[in-house]
C-alpha cells in the first residue's frame, strides 16, 4: 500500500472519530441522564470532588469506598470538578464519558494494525464498530461500560506489542485490572485480555508462564492493596472485600436460563442486519481457521468471541453465577467487529467482483446503521417529558390533570386509573420502548408485559371514576 492510499485511509479514520463524537454531543444534549438508576452512582462523585474541593480529604474517601464499580467514581471525580466550576448539567459528565467511547474506536484500528493487518481493514474494524447502536446509545448516560471497554481494549492493544517487552506485561496486567475496577462486569475482558496476552507467539512454555506471571502478578498487586488499604480503613458499610462479594451476588433480575439466547436476541433487536453479516463472517473465519489460517487478528477475533460468550453462558446457565444483561454482550462487539472487517478484507482482495460486494455490504451497514440510530436519535426521557408536560397549560381542575408512565419502570407498568373520556394532550414512546433498553434485568415474561401494553409517556385529561 503506497504513502498516498494509507494518507487517505487515516483521514477517514479521522472523519470517523469527529463524526462518532458529534452524534454522541447530539445524544447527550437530546438528554437522557439519570434515566437508568445506576447512574445515580455517578452523585458519589459529585460528593467526592465537593469534599476535596472543600478540604475534606476524609469525605472524599468516605464517599468513593464502595466497591461497586470503584474506579468509575474515582475517575467520575473529573468531571464532577467540571461541574463545580461550569455548572451542576448532567451533560457536562456524559461529554465527558463519552471520549472513552469513540477512543475506544481508536484502539480498534490500533489493535488490527497492530496484528499485522492493512490499514483498509483496520478501517473496515472501526467503520463497523462505530456503526453499532449497541456501542452508541450508553453514551448519553453516566455509566461505567464504555470506560471500562476502553481499558480492556487498551490491555489488549499493549499485550499485543511485539516483541514482548516486560514493562509490556505489566501494563497489560494494570490495564485489566483497570477494566475491572471501573466496571465490574467486564472482568471477562479483562481475563481474556490477559489470557491473549500470555498466549500469544512464541508460545514456548517459559515465556508463556513468565507473561502469565507478571501480568497476574501486575493485576493482582493493585487490587490487594487497594483491599488492604480498605480494610484498614473500613467502614459501617465494610471493607471492599466484603463489598465486592456481597455485590458478586446481586447479579440476579432476570433469568439464568436464557443466558446463552440473550446475547442474539438482545443483539438482534439492536443491530438487526449488522448479526447477519455476524453471523457470515464467523462462518468465513471459522472456514479459513479450518483451513490452517493463524493470521493474529484471525486468532484475536475467533478467541475473542469464543471465550466471551462461553465464559457467559457457563457462569449464567450451567452455574446460575450471575444473569446476563445486554451491557455484557457488548463485550463481544469489538471482536465480531475484527471477525466482520477480516471478511470484508478477504472479499475486497479477492476479486475485482469481490471489492464491489464488499462496497455494497457497507453501504448495507450504513443504512441500516440509520435506521437502528434513528430511535436512540429522537427518544425523548421522563425528565424531558415532564419539561414539555410544565409548558402545556394546566386545567382549572387539578384532578383533570395525570401523567402516565412518566419514570422508569420495574419490573412491570402500573395499573393505569380508570379516567372516562380522557384525552392525550402529548405523548412519546417510553424509553423501554427501545428493545435493547429491556434486555437489562428483565425476565421474558415482564418483557413481554412492556411489549404487549401501551407504555407511551402521556400527557391526559380526564376525570378519576
Amino acid at each position: 500500500m503506497d504513502d498516498k492510499s494509507a494518507q487517505g485511509y487515516r483521514r477517514i479514520l479521522l472523519a470517523i472519530l469527529l463524526l462518532s463524537f458529534l452524534l454522541r454531543v447530539v445524544l447527550v444534549f437530546s438528554g437522557g441522564q439519570y434515566f437508568f438508576p445506576d447512574e445515580a452512582r455517578y452523585d458519589k462523585s459529585r460528593a467526592a470532588a465537593a469534599a476535596l474541593w472543600g478540604g475534606d480529604i476524609h469525605g472524599c474517601l468516605h464517599a468513593l469506598h464502595s466497591a461497586d464499580h470503584f474506579l468509575f467514581k474515582v475517575i467520575g471525580v473529573v468531571p464532577a470538578t467540571l461541574q463545580m466550576l461550569l455548572g451542576p448539567s448532567p451533560k457536562i459528565p456524559a461529554l465527558f464519558f463519552s471520549l472513552f467511547s469513540v477512543a475506544g474506536l481508536w484502539l480498534m484500528w490500533r489493535i488490527l494494525r497492530r496484528a499485522g493487518e492493512s490499514e483498509r481493514a483496520a478501517l473496515f474494524a472501526v467503520g463497523l464498530l462505530a456503526l453499532c447502536s449497541t456501542f452508541l446509545y450508553y453514551s448519553r448516560h453516566l455509566l461505567p461500560y464504555d470506560t471500562s471497554l476502553f481499558f480492556g481494549l487498551l490491555a489488549l492493544l499493549v499485550g499485543r506489542n511485539n516483541p514482548c517487552r516486560t514493562v509490556d506485561s505489566v501494563l497489560c496486567g494494570l490495564f485489566s485490572v483497570c477494566a475491572f475496577l471501573t466496571y465490574n462486569g467486564y472482568w471477562v475482558l479483562a481475563a481474556f485480555a490477559m489470557l491473549a496476552h500470555t498466549l500469544r507467539r512464541p508460545l514456548a512454555f517459559r515465556p508463556c508462564l513468565r507473561r502469565a506471571f507478571i501480568s497476574g502478578l501486575s493485576f493482582a498487586v493493585p487490587l490487594a492493596t487497594l483491599l488492604a488499604v480498605s480494610a484498614a480503613i473500613a467502614s459501617a458499610d465494610g471493607n471492599l472485600t466484603q463489598q465486592f462479594l456481597a455485590f458478586s451476588r446481586t447479579v440476579t433480575q432476570g433469568s439464568y436460563a436464557e443466558g446463552w439466547s440473550l446475547p442474539f436476541e438482545f443483539l438482534w433487536s439492536s443491530e438487526h442486519f449488522l448479526v447477519l453479516l455476524g453471523a457470515v463472517a464467523l462462518i468465513f473465519c471459522l472456514k479459513e481457521f479450518v483451513q490452517g489460517n493463524r493470521k493474529e487478528a484471525l486468532m484475536l477475533g475467533l478467541s475473542g468471541v469464543f471465550f466471551i460468550y462461553g465464559t457467559l453462558v457457563v457462569f449464567s446457565v450451567v452455574l446460575e453465577k450471575f444473569v446476563v444483561y445486554g451491557r455484557l454482550v457488548r463485550q463481544l462487539l469489538p471482536f465480531c467487529s475484527i471477525l466482520a472487517a477480516l471478511f470484508l478484507e478477504g472479499l475486497w482482495t479477492s476479486t475485482p467482483k469481490g471489492k464491489f460486494l464488499a462496497v455494497a455490504v457497507m453501504g448495507m451497514v450504513v443504512v441500516q446503521a440509520a435506521l437502528n440510530f434513528q430511535q436512540p436519535i429522537t427518544q425523548v426521557f421522563p425528565a424531558e417529558f415532564l419539561r414539555l408536560a410544565a409548558g402545556v397549560p394546566k386545567p382549572a381542575r387539578t384532578d383533570e390533570y395525570e401523567l402516565l408512565f412518566v419514570y422508569y419502570i420495574y419490573p412491570e407498568p402500573l395499573p393505569v386509573p380508570v379516567m372516562e373520556g380522557a384525552r392525550t394532550i402529548i405523548q412519546e414512546r417510553h424509553p423501554l420502548q427501545f428493545l435493547p433498553y429491556q434486555y437489562e434485568g428483565f425476565t421474558p415474561d415482564q418483557r413481554a408485559k412492556l411489549r404487549t401494553t401501551d407504555i407511551r409517556m402521556k400527557l391526559v385529561l380526564a376525570i378519576k371514576q
